[in-house]
């Protein structure tokens, strides 16, 4: 798994969207709060994330503690998913291979289509590296200062239902009704490959 320092900023082949003039840097990201879920094994925080109000996606992080540490930190291993076209075409094949996916079975096969990372760095899109700075920002403040609210969870879950591929498009690769018999099949084609 990739660590919480890891999504704090762009690795250097993604120094442009560090960069505060650009509109499509995460600086000009809005991130707000929808839940904070304590597990005794990990933590999920998840939030709506923006620049356009019309553009707005489920960003959720899982923060898996070592023993006895029950903070996080910079060390913090950390699993990431966010339902943007970036982080599905960009960033999930790297991110598959050190196991930092949520939603694996699903970007499992995504990942086959589109490889547009061609150095495979492990990296988040720019939601995931706002989501990450502000809750390194408000790491002090109890529950991330997260204000219950009925109307956000159920717009983050609608958000995040995209990623669980509800709405069924036979044009679309990724949308494909029963995934574990694709995933079977294109395992089975592998293994038959590495035979030849």
């Amino acid at each position: 798994m990739i660590f919480f320092k890891d999504i704090l900023q762009f690795p250097g082949k993604y120094r442009g969207r560090l960069n505060y003039q650009n509109p499509k840097s995460f600086h000009h990201v809005n991130v707000i709060l929808a839940e904070v879920d304590q597990n005794p094994d990990y933590l999920s925080v998840g939030a709506i994330t923006f620049t356009n109000p019309q553009r707005q996606y489920a960003t959720k992080i899982h923060f898996f503690f070592e023993k006895n540490l029950t903070n996080i930190t910079n060390f913090s291993r950390v699993q990431i998913i966010c339902s943007c076209p970036s982080f599905k075409f960009e960033f999930v094949g790297s991110l598959l291979k050190t196991d930092s996916v949520i939603e694996r079975v699903y970007f499992e096969y995504a990942n086959l289509l589109h490889k547009k990372n061609a150095k495979q760095i492990p990296s988040g899109c720019k939601h995931i590296v706002a989501l990450a700075n502000h809750i390194k920002s408000r790491l002090n403040v109890k529950n991330f200062g997260l204000r219950q609210n009925i109307q956000l969870i159920y717009s983050f879950e609608y958000l995040y239902s995209q990623i669980a591929i509800q709405n069924y498009n036979p044009r679309d690769p990724y949308q494909i009704n029963n995934r574990q018999k694709v995933l079977e099949k294109l395992r089975k084609q592998q293994y038959l490959k590495s035979k030849l």
